[in-house]
């Protein structure tokens, strides 16, 4: 195979197919005529499927050096690409780390910020309540001013932007939730798959002779055409 990067290889141009497309055609023909009702019809059926598997075999050597030529000039040519975007989504992954950890130091000085603000306000607003209580008490409203000083200090809002980092043209900032498994024993069930694949590994080797819970293990017969003997 040619080195990534250069593309000396060409995928072969489609063979005839004329006559295996015949023998595909016919053989979808006859076996649609075919009535397996008696037993000799039933030995005409292997032989026949037997058969099938040859024209299959024709089929395999005619497609297959084509398939195995563009196979290898399809995975030269993504390994001609992937290796010149390697560099680029390095290039990528650095800026983009850069620009986060930005707007993290920008995030945690407008919290400081809004902090900052909330105390300031709160602080502003006892003041206008002391003043408000010692004018209460100059008018002889003792009580009122009591009840003033021991209500609860309302801050009033304070509206922060989530960044200040510049908007850049064509730059979007998502939210992405991630996750990671802290302990898998917690996860409940509803999360957890079946894993069929292992399940038809054991069902097999065992002959079914496995018992496994909420699984039903059950046999079928399948024709299967080999080549003669």
């Amino acid at each position: 195979m040619a080195e990534p990067g250069t593309m000396t290889k060409k995928a072969a141009s489609l063979p005839d197919t004329k006559e295996i497309d015949s023998k595909a055609v016919s053989a979808v023909e006859e076996a649609r005529g075919l009535s397996v009702t008696t037993r000799p019809a039933y030995e005409h059926a292997g032989a026949f499927l037997i058969a099938l598997k040859g024209i299959e075999r024709e089929i395999d050597a005619t497609f297959d050096p084509v398939i195995k030529s563009a196979y290898e000039a399809h995975r030269a040519a993504i390994a001609a690409r992937d290796k010149h975007r390697e560099p680029i989504r390095e290039a990528e992954k650095i800026i983009k780390e850069k620009m986060g950890g930005f707007q993290k130091i920008e995030e945690k000085r407008l919290r400081e910020e809004e902090v900052r603000l909330r105390e300031l306000a709160k602080q502003e607003e006892e003041q206008d309540r002391l003043k408000a209580a010692q004018v209460l008490i100059e008018d002889g409203r003792a009580d009122e001013a009591l009840a003033l000083l021991e209500g609860e200090v309302e801050t009033p809002p304070i509206y922060m932007p989530e960044t200040s980092a510049p908007k850049v043209k064509g730059i979007v900032t998502r939210e992405v939730w991630k996750f990671r498994i802290a302990d898998p024993s917690k996860v409940p069930c509803e999360y957890h798959t079946v894993d069929e694949a292992k399940i038809r590994t054991v069902v097999r080797a065992t002959e079914g002779k496995i018992v496994i819970p909420g699984v039903e293990i059950y046999m079928e017969k399948e024709i299967a055409a080999g080549g003669r003997r």
